[in-house]
């Protein structure tokens, strides 16, 4: 098993990593989403740190990498991503907002039908691969534009943002370090 997880001897760095499944629009989706945070970062004269375009992502769901370790839950994440069986599918987000109760990160939300559906098949499988309870998991799909915004912002329409989904990817996020991708599953046509 190749190991996904910084080694032990790394002090702290996998208490600060966390490890999940998400959508990456294409390069050019992610392109215009920069834009379009930036554009509005000026308009709602928000401070904080937009997203980079490559970290642009809509996150489907956490892994827990407590319970039986990192190492242990990355590769059964990854077995159990390669039984998701779906067809690709189109996703349309159309607005902005502050999200978050402290830390008021401002968002591009949506409401795309398709994207509740293959995540709730994807809980289905991680739910079997014991990598997740059986809890209800509360879910708004976003795309995080900008982290530590100073003020929250009320729902603002934008132009709709689409892109067709036809992959989602593990992925490890540690603090200071970025992502890495852990693995890419496509879905069918």
């Amino acid at each position: 098993m190749a190991r996904s997880f910084p080694p032990p001897s790394e002090q702290g760095t996998t208490a600060h990593a966390a490890l999940f499944f998400a959508l990456f629009p294409p390069p050019q989706t992610a392109a215009r989403m920069a834009e379009l945070a930036r554009q509005l970062q000026r308009v709602h004269r928000l401070k904080g740190v937009p997203t980079a375009p490559d970290r642009l992502h809509c996150s489907l769901h956490r892994i827990d990498t407590q319970k039986r370790g990192p190492d242990w839950a990355a590769e059964r994440a990854r077995e159990a991503a390669s039984r998701v069986q779906a067809e690709a599918f189109d996703v349309v987000f159309d607005r902005t907002a502050s999200f978050g109760k402290f830390k008021h990160h401002f968002v591009l939300f949506g409401e795309p039908a398709a994207l509740k559906a293959f995540r709730a098949a994807l809980r289905t499988t991680l739910y079997y691969a014991e990598l997740i309870d059986g809890r209800a998991a509360p879910f708004t799909p976003h795309v995080t534009l900008l982290y530590g915004g100073d003020h929250a912002v009320a729902e603002y329409p934008v132009t709709p943002i689409r892109w067709r989904v036809d992959a989602f990817d593990l992925v490890l996020s540690v603090r200071g370090e970025g992502h890495r991708h852990l693995g890419r599953w496509m879905l069918g046509a």
